[in-house]
């Protein structure tokens, strides 16, 4: 069947400037339209960099999502990629300037959440990108999930399923479950149909904010990873081990703040795919190393004869 999933880009270029917080780095980052099939593409002076599964790498930290190619990285991309996901953005151009790194560059925290990056996109307008008969033009591809599909680390775990029927508004389900010993979170979990996300459910998911634990500061500062922690003590959500939160940045908004948080994390991660996912995805104790590995994994499956995925034309 024909999903009739379309392609768009913005209608004018933006600009945000904001801090790295790993690099503490000054950057900002030009979003400017695209053409059809274009996909996600960072560039940087002569670098060009793109939002593939193929080009992610994992950096050591839970905390971080890194594409590289030739050379060039860029770190922390997962809220921008979920601003751009959210907001069915398929195409752009991210223009990384103020920042004249040979090696790298890091995409601004903000407050930590995606808000600011799909607040921005919405103020510029999402406009449909078209084909050569004018129309608009729509997605070529999209990974199927035939079998179950499984990745498990460290206790925790992704499982990506195939759907018995879809439809246009109901061609990807994502389950998110997690469970800390911390009394600030303990077990949360959300359900979310990707295409039919409630406006007020839709602003929470996008205000969510990064978090992490005092004592995972600690074993850092310990390893010699200062930067980190002085990072962390000013941008980040640090709770302790009772369950309180740093008075800087105050506790959470909501209840379900941190699964939220880590429901725009695995979008971010698995947008790197490039195509819409034709399944469910249930994840529990999701984190940066094993949504990138069930990205992965989703596009080896589809590279092979008889894999446990496939990549289908749509249109």
């Amino acid at each position: 069947m024909s999903l009739m999933l379309f392609q768009n880009t913005i209608s004018r270029e933006i600009k945000l400037v904001g801090l790295g917080a790993y690099t503490r780095k000054s950057g900002g980052v030009r979003i400017k339209p695209a053409g059809p099939d274009t996909g996600i593409i960072f560039s940087h002076k002569d670098h060009t960099i793109e939002a593939s599964i193929k080009n992610a790498v994992y950096g050591g930290s839970e905390m971080r999502t890194t594409v590289l190619q030739n050379g060039y990285r860029v770190i922390c991309t997962e809220h921008l990629l979920a601003a751009l996901s959210l907001a069915h953005v398929t195409n752009a151009e991210i223009e990384l300037t103020d920042n004249d790194s040979p090696d790298e560059f890091e995409i601004p925290l903000f407050d930590g959440s995606a808000y600011h990056f799909y607040e921005a996109l919405q103020s510029a307008g999402i406009e449909p990108n078209l084909d050569e008969d004018y129309q608009h033009k729509r997605v070529q591809k999209a990974f199927r999930i035939i079998e179950p599909i499984e990745v498990t680390q460290d206790g925790r775990s992704m499982t990506a399923l195939p759907l018995d029927k879809y439809t246009t508004k109901d061609y990807f389900r994502l389950y998110v479950e997690i469970d800390y010993k911390n009394p600030a979170i303990g077990r949360q979990n959300v359900e979310l149909t990707f295409d039919g996300i409630h406006k007020k459910d839709l602003e929470c998911l996008l205000m969510s904010r990064t978090f992490c634990f005092k004592e995972d500061l600690i074993k850092l500062e310990k390893a010699g990873d200062q930067n980190i922690v002085d990072l962390a003590s000013k941008y980040v959500m640090v709770i302790d081990e009772m369950g309180n939160p740093a008075k800087k940045l105050g506790g959470f908004k909501y209840f379900d703040e941190a699964v939220l948080h880590k429901t725009i994390d695995v979008i971010g991660d698995l947008s790197l795919l490039g195509y819409p996912i034709i399944g469910e995805v249930r994840a529990v104790k999701p984190g940066h190393e094993i949504n990138q590995r069930m990205a992965m994994k989703i596009y080896l499956e589809a590279q092979k004869e008889n894999g446990k995925a496939e990549l289908v034309f749509i249109d």
